[in-house]
């Protein structure tokens, strides 16, 4: 009979929550190499623009900690480890991204099963032309 107990109640909660045991916290903010990345939930989640599912909306902030940057373009990805490739989600671009300055993607639709978002970041420094490019991994789920 214990068993039985434990066993409705572990599933209860696995219904019930599954969201709030799965999701990563937010908002994550990572820097490296002159660049900082900001991932949270977007305002516009609450009103729900998107169709109602397993859909959640981010927002993403892109800031130059380092340098003026000409030709600047983010281009985020959703990762599933079932797939081969990647499916682009959008691309971000300026033509010039002066330092503290930032770009941003404010109503990103994401799925809620997507383990991993990767944010391609491709570039030129404005003093010799020559392209660079930087990547991010963010996790959007915690790892068990």
């Amino acid at each position: 009979m214990k068993r039985y107990k434990f066993f409705v109640s572990l599933l209860v909660l696995l219904f019930l929550y599954p969201n709030d045991l799965m999701a990563a916290e937010l908002p994550i903010h990572l820097q490296e190499e002159g660049w900082r990345l900001i991932v949270d939930i977007s305002d516009a989640n609450s009103d729900r623009l998107c169709q109602p599912g397993d859909i959640d909306m981010y927002e993403l902030t892109l800031a130059n900690t380092s340098g003026s940057k000409k030709n600047v373009t983010m281009h985020t990805f959703d990762q599933l480890d079932d797939r081969h490739r990647d499916h682009g989600l959008a691309v971000e671009e300026t033509d010039v991204l002066p330092t503290n300055a930032s770009l941003g993607v404010r109503n990103l639709p994401i799925a809620q099963d997507v383990e991993t978002l990767d944010v391609l970041i491709l570039w030129q420094e404005e003093a010799d032309g020559q392209y660079f490019k930087h990547h991010f991994s963010v996790p959007l789920q915690d790892a068990d």
